[in-house]
């Protein structure tokens, strides 16, 4: 099962963007770049369980906020970004090995 998030203001990812204050993030993300990240967070969300580890992370990042302790969400905000990456670099890496043509063969 994939990774299904809302659009806008009931997004996870949006609504925390938002929230930053910081402008030139929130024109980036939330405006130009919006459909396009969405996209790919949908499309890579077909990893097996990082539907779950990511939903985990957004309760623990929550949390944190929640709790108005600015340092752990930063720290849960960045290992969440880096759990992201790992999972595309991942994608990349087994899409390319699937599509290699085996040696000796033309």
């Amino acid at each position: 099962v994939g990774y299904y998030q809302q659009e806008g203001d009931f997004d996870f990812h949006y609504k925390i963007i938002q929230g930053s204050g910081n402008r030139t993030l929130t024109q980036m993300l939330c405006g130009e770049l919006y459909q396009l990240v969405r996209m790919y967070r949908i499309q890579f969300s077909t990893t097996p369980n990082r539907p779950h580890q990511a939903f985990a992370e957004h309760h623990r990042i929550l949390d944190a906020i929640a709790d108005r302790d600015g340092e752990l969400a930063e720290l849960l905000m960045r290992r969440h970004i880096g759990a992201s990456k790992r999972n595309i670099a991942r994608h990349y890496q087994d899409s390319a090995q699937q599509t290699a043509t085996p040696r000796g063969e033309s």
